[in-house]
């Protein structure tokens, strides 16, 4: 399972690098998140939106990567579900500026 935690007395951040069946199950079994969000997470890319809800915010966000080896740009999408006390990112693929400030932190 992809889930790497940093937690405080007061907060949580969950980063999930890889969403398979046990990244899903996790978030099933942790958060009550609307099921839409969680098939948008498993789903295709798609327009960058943020949805509210009585107890957190989900939003999906483009960022684009550059592979010099192919002078190329691409997209990834993360995902991010912010509640009262914790932080969820959800991505395909680790994605370089937020792993490293994952690490940072």
């Amino acid at each position: 399972m992809a889930i790497k935690t940093i937690k405080t007395k007061n907060f949580s951040w969950y980063y999930l690098t890889d969403f398979s069946t046990e990244e899903l199950n996790f978030l099933k079994n942790n958060f009550k998140f609307h099921p839409l969000d969680l098939k948008d997470c498993a789903g295709e890319i798609q327009r960058s939106k943020i949805d509210s809800y009585n107890n957190y915010l989900f939003s999906v966000f483009q960022l684009p990567v550059l592979d010099r080896s192919k002078s190329k740009v691409s997209v990834n999408q993360v995902y991010f579900f912010l509640g009262k006390n914790y932080l969820v990112t959800v991505s395909k693929d680790k994605i370089k500026p937020l792993n490293n400030l994952f690490y940072k932190i």
